[in-house]
């Protein structure tokens, strides 16, 4: 499984959050201004409620906000690319740069599963790929890097 098989690119987005919270209701504030999402409370209520029960900062500049809904028939992935980082209470204490929000139907448990496993699979790639996304302008070249990273294992 590729992330990009579900993130498609205009569901990137450069955001300026200082917050978790902020970066997660930046992303589904684009998601919901581009119809690609309508409830967005109710989605942000279940992301804010699965980061309770543990950060979903995975380290190595990586993030990835989750929830299941029911309302929806395919799984959802946006990103969001914070230049400055953001404190997402990950393990190596790292800011995070690379958020992936991923919400998936609740009735396709290991899909879910298998989408975060290929984004957690990003943090694994070099400090290379990190600076890379960093220093990327366009929501183009993010989306570029991320599919060079996914097919050079």
């Amino acid at each position: 499984m590729k992330i990009t098989t579900f993130l498609k690119e205009e569901r990137i987005f450069f955001i300026e959050a200082t917050t978790k919270v902020e970066a997660i209701e930046e992303i589904i504030e684009n998601l919901h201004r581009k119809k690609v999402i309508k409830k967005k409370n109710s989605i942000l209520s279940k992301v804010l409620e699965r980061e309770k029960l543990g950060s979903t900062g995975i380290g190595k500049g990586v993030a990835i906000p989750h929830c299941k809904i029911k309302d929806i028939k395919e799984p959802i992935v946006a990103a969001g690319v914070n230049k400055k980082g953001i404190d997402f209470d990950s393990n190596d204490k790292k800011p995070a740069y690379l958020v992936i929000l991923v919400i998936s139907p609740t009735n396709k448990p290991t899909l879910h599963l298998q989408i975060l496993a290929a984004a957690a699979h990003l943090a694994q790639k070099s400090d290379l790929f990190m600076k890379k996304i960093r220093n990327s302008t366009e929501e183009s070249e993010i989306f570029k890097i991320l599919k060079e990273a996914e097919f050079s294992d």
